[in-house]
């Protein structure tokens, strides 16, 4: 049979809107420092700062999720 493959997810698109752009950059520097548990602290290491920023950005523009 032929096998399904769910979508690529996008967790930079913290807007839900299926693109990565200025509104999920402005989430993303609104919830900037120390952030325990936050969607916008990409890598886990419980603050948001330029290592989230830099995964942020390579995620820019389209995003199916």
């Amino acid at each position: 049979g032929v096998q399904t493959c769910a979508l690529p997810i996008c967790p930079a698109d913290f807007n839900g809107d299926h693109i990565v752009d200025g509104s999920d950059l402005g989430i993303l520097l609104s919830s900037w420092g120390a952030c325990s548990g936050c969607q916008t602290d990409m890598n886990g290491d419980n603050v948001v700062d330029g290592a989230d920023l830099g995964l942020f950005l390579s995620s820019w523009g389209n995003c199916l999720n």
